[in-house]
């Protein structure tokens, strides 16, 4: 809110930025920083794009991170079974036979870091849609939607590729 002064003298309060509790499509909603306010269509139709690139990136950062999954659990089993292998390699059909039956990858620094770090990324942007969904502005929330949905259309079939 911010107080405006009168020409005769008085106080007057104007809303800006107020959040509303319910859908809308009106303009006037903080998005993520309070500078950020969509007080024109203008505005919100460079926030819509932002939030469709915003959902698309989601999407692709989510597949990246399932694709880094899979290479990282099948490298990290080829290096327990050559680890494997070079104790027991007078046996390497035993050794290889252990590093099947192992429930979890061993911890590889420089695989389970960057797993963390492209989670954190990942959470993080969630944390950016949630808010964007929370000032329940229905422009905004398609446009999260269309920006989810074209990214699973462009990103979705490589996640369905290396899961197999």
């Amino acid at each position: 809110m911010e107080m405006e002064s009168e020409g005769d003298g008085s106080m007057s309060m104007v809303m800006v930025g107020q959040m509303l509790n319910y859908f809308h499509f009106t303009t006037g909603d903080v998005l993520f920083f309070k500078e950020w306010v969509t007080s024109s269509p203008g505005l919100v139709a460079g926030a819509c794009i932002g939030l469709i690139v915003l959902g698309i990136t989601e999407r692709c950062v989510g597949v990246c991170k399932t694709s880094m999954d899979v290479w990282w659990n099948s490298r990290a089993q080829e290096l327990q079974a050559k680890k494997l292998e070079q104790t027991y390699s007078e046996t390497p059909l035993k050794a290889s036979k252990m590093a099947l039956m192992r429930a979890a990858p061993p911890f590889v620094p420089s695989h389970d870091i960057m797993r963390g770090v492209f989670h954190v990324v990942q959470a993080g942007l969630g944390f950016l849609i949630m808010l964007a969904v929370m000032t329940f502005n229905v422009g905004f929330i398609l446009s999260l939607l269309l920006g989810i949905g074209i990214g699973e259309v462009a990103f979705g079939r490589y996640a369905r590729t290396v899961a197999h």
